[in-house]
């Protein structure tokens, strides 16, 4: 039997240095942030909003991790289910993840401006949580064993 092509995307280190990218976006934007804040050198003209970025910051937090851990689901399944090519099936994934990763970004970059508006650290409190969540959504080849239920030596060549 042939042995499987691997992906045409670049497989596993592709995907693994874009979500090194955008956590690195993130955690960049955070400390410029912080250091703005914490120097004066931001003024923080929109105190007044503070309570009602606070509720939409929580809710937008939330329904980024909530729908984007959906489309992931829903993505995956189809993965598994109706693709039957490897190649296929990597492709499905990795959009999945890029897909995942961007409803959690989004809320992550809001919270921060939040931060940088208000100069409430609670909002830096909850970007460093939604980043935390972020790194631990790395791929790993063990994770893609995992998820699309592929035997290990399909996900060697990755």
């Amino acid at each position: 039997m042939d042995k499987p092509v691997p992906p045409q995307s670049g497989g596993l280190k592709t995907l693994l240095m874009i979500h090194k990218a955008m956590l690195v976006g993130q955690l960049l934007f955070a400390c410029i942030a912080f250091y703005l804040v914490y120097s004066n050198s931001f003024t923080n003209e929109f105190q007044h909003l503070n309570q009602i970025l606070q509720v939409i910051a929580l809710v937008f937090s939330a329904a980024g991790f909530y729908v984007g851990s959906l489309l992931f689901k829903k993505k995956l399944l189809q993965a598994r289910e109706t693709l039957t090519g490897r190649n296929d099936q990597w492709a499905v994934y990795k959009t999945a993840c890029i897909l995942q990763w961007t409803m959690l970004e989004a809320p992550c970059i809001f919270v921060i401006i939040c931060f940088l508006l208000t100069g409430n650290y609670a909002f830096l409190a909850l970007a460093v949580a939604l980043i935390v969540l972020f790194a631990t959504m790395a791929p790993t080849k063990l994770k893609i064993v995992f998820q699309l239920q592929m035997a290990e030596e399909e996900v060697e060549d990755l």
